[in-house]
């Protein structure tokens, strides 16, 4: 069973990779930044990857919006990066000194969150959560990559060295993505002291807040639709599986759904029956500590922080 996980990841890897490196593969197939691919496709890619600021902060529940999925992993690969929001004075800047001091975002945990937030795209939030639940390797973003590749206008600090971002999706919901000083696989001891030697370590995407009792009427065997209804924040799990049915004939690898609750984590492990999802395991992190049920199965007990300050999930509906 494992050998058969290790070719399904490995197949993951390899079309993820040119997603991971913030799609420098599309940008090589690119003619220029006003033409996405030179394969041909319907898709209006400007509407997935608008080059425009945010006009409106407040979570949004996100869809689709093409009645198609995309043939070609070109489709929808490109290297355009959404504007970054420009942040200076901030109420009590907390100061961090460190080799990257220079490219490090501005932090603090006082300033409202929606005049912080820059925007970010649907993919990108796919792959960072794909990337770094599913490579059993260190295979995490350092800042350096990141703040290249995706707009981090801030930093909120949960402890010192443990950071997080908030991103507005276009058109959707808040994508946290986790900051961490990297770890040892093994024995899980930080490698540095240096509190701006960070890499990320994780995403989530939630739409509004929530709390674990709101899921009770979920249970192993459901379909991934049904977990939609509850929670739509799992639609982007949905999609990619989709674009992975749509285009390579078969659902990525070990497909998973993670709900960032007011009282803890909530993970739903799926699997696949006929290219449709389906609750195979239910886990819940009540300190936030979560553990990639992917590495746990390889032996690694990696594990990362993802909690935020209260003032920080979204509205309630």
């Amino acid at each position: 069973m494992k050998s058969k996980i290790i070719i399904m990841i490995l197949c993951l890897i390899s079309i993820l990779t040119a997603c991971n490196n913030m799609e420098s593969t599309a940008t090589e197939s690119m003619e220029s930044t006003e033409s996405i691919s030179k394969h041909t496709s319907s898709l209006d890619m400007t509407v997935l990857y608008p080059k425009v600021p945010l006009s409106n902060y407040v979570p949004e529940t996100w869809t689709y919006p093409f009645t198609e999925y995309p043939s070609e992993w070109e489709d929808i690969i490109n290297d355009w990066i959404p504007p970054k929001r420009d942040i200076q004075d901030v109420t009590q800047e907390i100061h961090i000194e460190g080799k990257n001091k220079d490219i490090f975002p501005v932090v603090t945990n006082e300033e409202e969150l929606q005049s912080l937030i820059s925007p970010i795209y649907s993919l990108r939030v796919m792959t960072i959560s794909l990337n770094c639940d599913n490579h059993f390797d260190t295979y995490f973003y350092p800042l350096e990559d990141a703040v290249k590749n995706f707009p981090v206008s801030f930093l909120r600090q949960v402890k010192p060295g443990q950071y997080y971002t908030v991103n507005k999706v276009y058109d959707g919901g808040y994508a946290y993505v986790f900051f961490d000083r990297p770890k040892d696989l093994v024995t899980g001891e930080y490698l540095t002291e240096d509190m701006t030697d960070i890499q990320v370590t994780g995403c989530v995407y939630a739409e509004k807040r929530m709390e674990k009792k709101d899921f009770d009427s979920i249970k192993i065997g459901d379909s991934i639709e049904s977990v939609i209804e509850v929670d739509h924040s799992a639609i982007l799990s949905k999609t990619f599986w989709d674009y992975n049915v749509s285009i390579s004939g078969s659902g990525n690898a070990y497909p998973l759904s993670k709900h960032l609750l007011a009282d803890g984590l909530l993970v739903y492990e799926y699997e696949n029956k006929d290219d449709e999802l389906f609750v195979s395991e239910v886990k819940f992190f009540e300190d936030f500590n979560y553990l990639s049920p992917v590495l746990e199965s390889f032996g690694q007990r990696y594990v990362r922080n993802y909690s935020i300050l209260p003032q920080d999930y979204p509205p309630e509906t």
